[in-house]
Formats: structure tokens, sequence, C-alpha cells
């Protein structure tokens, strides 16, 4: 079993790899510090979003590399429907942290691999929201 990052520490890193591209980064919610899910929310230029999670099953692939999985699906969504989801999945894991980044290029800043995967298919919450 591959040792784990602690949050706190990912969330700096993601951020320092969006700032260092000129991206804009904030803390929308700051989650537990050594054991809280990441998710990052990106705004695009045309003001729609893609929330970039943890994908399902294994942290990490072989290479030791984190799984994400756009959990808003292929297409972009608007801004209060991405916070609609967060909100209600911090209800069930009050752990988690939120970094918002302003870029164009969301899976750039991201700290690993991005996994192709119906999210519908892995969280119920997604299909509620997103009619999806």
């Amino acid at each position: 079993m591959q040792p784990r990052l602690r949050s706190d520490l990912r969330v700096q890193a993601i951020m320092r790899r969006a700032t260092s591209s000129g991206a804009f980064t904030a803390i929308a919610r700051k989650g537990h510090e050594t054991a809280g899910a990441v998710f990052v929310k990106a705004a695009l230029q045309d003001r729609t979003v893609r929330v970039f999670g943890p994908a399902p099953g294994p942290g990490t692939d072989d290479d030791g590399q984190p799984r994400w999985m756009c959990v808003t699906g292929a297409q972009p969504v608007a801004d209060v429907d991405a916070d609609t989801y967060l909100e209600r999945y911090a209800k069930s894991d009050p752990d988690l942290w939120i970094v918002e980044i302003e870029s164009g290029d969301s899976e750039a800043c991201l700290d690993g691999v991005v996994i192709d995967e119906t999210p519908s298919q892995t969280d119920p919450l997604i299909s509620q929201i997103f009619g999806r």
C-alpha cells in the first residue's frame, strides 16, 4: 500500500501548480488536514465550471499517481449546479476540501491522472443534480 500525502499538503501543491501557470486559486472549504477528500472546482472562461474529485476505487494508479474523475461529467455545468453538488456532498463528508481555480486548463493543475468514467454510474447524487 502506498503512503498517502496529507490533504493539506496536496491542496498546497495543487494551488502552487495552478498559480505558477497564472491561475487564481482559493480554498473555498477547508477540510480535515490529513484525511479529507480534495475536490477542485475549475472555473472556465465562459462562466461554466468543471468539478474534479477522487475517482472511485483505488486512490492511486499503478504508478502511484492520484486518480481523479470529473464528477460533473464531460460537459461543463453552471456554477450554481456545481455549488449545489458540493454543498450536498459536504453534508455527508464534512472533512472534504474544495479548491477553486480560475483557469482554462483545469486538468493541468491536478496532481495525477483523470480517469474517463461516467460519473452518474458511481455517484447517484450527480444524477439527481445534473440529470445525467
